[in-house]
């Protein structure tokens, strides 16, 4: 619950409401957990049970309908020791000053930032200032450890030797803001004003050394805004009207300073309208709420729980539906221009596609899951869908044109795939080159007439292509058949000409062998008939020649062996011998 005017002071409020560390470190809550139960306005027009269930986790209890803002969501952010008022946005609460305040002191940033100050000023060539710096160092020690009313003492020495170092100036306004813990209380409004206002003119003076110093001056200025605000506890705000209303006023200005320095300040512009709603301009708190709104969305639910607006509160739920509203119009522009580059990409049919139909099919289920969103009709769900179709609506066209190019590609690799299977010259039957003037006239309708990049022309290229696909291979293999029938024709006759060189081959071979068999058996038949001529003559010689001598031996004049007639004798005798032997030989 958010302090206003009205509910008593500053103080008894931070005593109820505030965030502290305990003595493990833990971060803790005073007082009791009251949940600020959402209106069935908010939870119409805003964001239903179940959304705020998703976005507020347990804070929110869908059974009564009541939020406990977030100590989980603020626990979160203090745990990150850069945090600052601008990053908490609508999770910005009152009690967590202090606590943000001791994470500042532990931020890198700042402690570059006073580094980069202390060379600039050389710090550590004045002893003056090197004393404030150094009790300045003593003061962020005490206030991490919780001492606070001894870090107040140590920043307050620090003034004293340079008192117009921002960082000194503004964790003594931070203090005096929010400076209560169990042991210590050292809150007191207006000097935290005072020292403020101070910390903001010397932040302006320091932008020209780093541009860091406008946001510094635009929280400076917020907390001012503050310490202006809480005064209003200090009185009876409801009898002193005018005392509250100037204090409202110049709460107010300072705020819109603030933003002047940091446009993304978001509880600045959420402050404006809470000082507005009060002081009952109703068109400038809602201006500024919808400005705060559009920076962080949960302040549509954090404006439901803050009673600063009761005055005013059918202005803010005329004012969140004229949001809701056109967030739906914008909604409805969006889902449409999605569902055009969808119903565009699905004619190219992507599912088909090894490379997309994986991105495409995500696509479709964001889209399904926009459409639900959308449908749901809440501002929460016209956001959420928002972002979905944004998403969507950028990522279609470089689908498109992916898949625009695989098409091009499987067009290409199409036609290069019939050109190749295609038969090439005219030495075919006339029923392959038929066919082949066909295939020819469907390749040339496909570079004349669907030449575009529509879906209708890829598609039909890509049919005509599957068709003159289909007849090139069918005049593929026409020809393949044409071919093995000549091959088998010409195998056959070659293996009949084979068969018949092979015969010729064979009769010459047999005349061959019995032409020499003949000139053998001749050969032999001389052979043998010589040999039988000479022998038998030598024999019938030696025998007339051996009769002769027994003839003379025995002085017989009357002898009728003679040793040529011998040889004669033999000589026939042997030479028909011989050719019969041989004759027998080589039969």
């Amino acid at each position: 619950m958010s302090w206003y005017p009205g509910t008593g002071s500053y103080l008894e409020y931070l005593q109820h409401n505030s965030y502290i560390r305990d003595i493990k470190g833990q971060i803790i809550r005073t007082g009791s957990v009251i949940g600020e139960q959402i209106s069935e306005q908010t939870r119409s027009i805003v964001a239903s049970a179940e959304r705020l269930e998703q976005t507020f986790g347990s804070g929110f209890n869908s059974m009564t309908n009541t939020l406990d803002w977030g100590f989980s969501r603020v626990e979160s952010a203090l745990n990150d020791v850069n945090v600052s008022i601008e990053d908490l946005q609508a999770d910005f609460d009152y009690g967590i000053g202090l606590l943000v305040t001791q994470m500042q002191i532990q931020n890198e940033h700042l402690s570059n930032l006073i580094d980069k100050l202390d060379a600039v000023h050389k710090t550590l060539q004045s002893p003056t200032l090197t004393k404030a710096r150094e009790f300045f160092n003593i003061g962020c020690e005490r206030l991490k450890k919780g001492l606070l009313d001894k870090a107040l003492e140590a920043f307050l020495e620090a003034e004293k030797y340079n008192d117009t170092d921002f960082f000194t100036q503004y964790n003594i306004g931070m203090l005096f803001l929010q400076g209560k813990d169990e042991d210590d209380n050292v809150i007191n409004l207006h000097k935290a004003k005072n020292h403020l206002t101070l910390a903001v003119r010397y932040a302006k003076a320091e932008i020209s050394v780093d541009s860091s110093f406008s946001n510094l001056a635009a929280q400076a200025l917020f907390h001012s805004s503050l310490a202006t605000y809480f005064q209003l506890g200090e009185f009876d705000y409801s009898k002193e009207k005018k005392k509250a209303n100037l204090l409202l006023e110049e709460s107010k200005g300072l705020a819109e300073q603030a933003i002047a320095y940091n446009p993304k300040f978001s509880e600045g512009f959420y402050h404006i309208a809470t000082y507005s709603a009060l002081l009952g301009d109703r068109h400038n708190a809602m201006r500024n709420l919808e400005l705060a709104i559009n920076l962080d969305r949960n302040y549509a639910i954090k404006i439901d729980t803050d009673h600063a607006f009761n005055e005013i509160r059918d202005d803010v739920y005329a004012c969140l539906t004229d949001i809701a509203e056109r967030k739906k119009q914008a909604c409805q522009n969006k889902l449409s221009q999605a569902t055009t580059l969808l119903e565009e990409l699905s004619k190219y049919l992507p599912e088909q596609s090894f490379s997309i139909r994986t991105s495409f099919q995500s696509i479709k289920n964001t889209y399904s899951q926009a459409v639900a969103y959308y449908e749901s009709g809440t501002y929460f769900d016209f956001l959420d869908s928002l972002q979905l179709l944004e998403k969507i609506i950028k990522e279609l066209p470089s689908l498109k044109e992916q898949r625009i190019d695989e098409c091009i590609k499987q067009k290409e690799a199409d036609f290069t795939e019939v050109r190749n299977i295609l038969p090439k010259g005219n030495d075919y039957s006339e029923e392959v080159l038929k066919i082949i003037k066909t295939v020819n006239k469907q390749l040339v309708e496909v570079q004349t007439k669907y030449r575009g990049k529509s879906p209708d022309s890829f598609f039909q290229s890509i049919a005509i292509l599957s068709s003159a696909k289909t007849l090139a291979k069918e005049a593929r293999d026409k020809v393949d058949a044409e071919k093995r029938i000549l091959m088998d024709k010409a195998r056959k006759q070659n293996e009949e000409l084979i068969e018949k060189e092979e015969q010729k081959a064979k009769q010459e071979e047999e005349a061959r062998k019995k032409k020499w068999k003949k000139e053998k058996r001749f050969t032999a038949v001389v052979e043998y008939a010589v040999k039988g001529l000479f022998w038998g003559g030598g024999a019938g010689f030696l025998l007339g020649f051996a009769t002769c001598m027994v003839d003379c031996a025995n002085h017989s004049t009357e002898s009728s062996a003679d040793p040529l007639n011998g040889i004669v004798f033999g000589a026939i005798i042997g030479f028909v011998g011989g050719i019969i032997v041989g004759l027998m030989n080589e039969a």
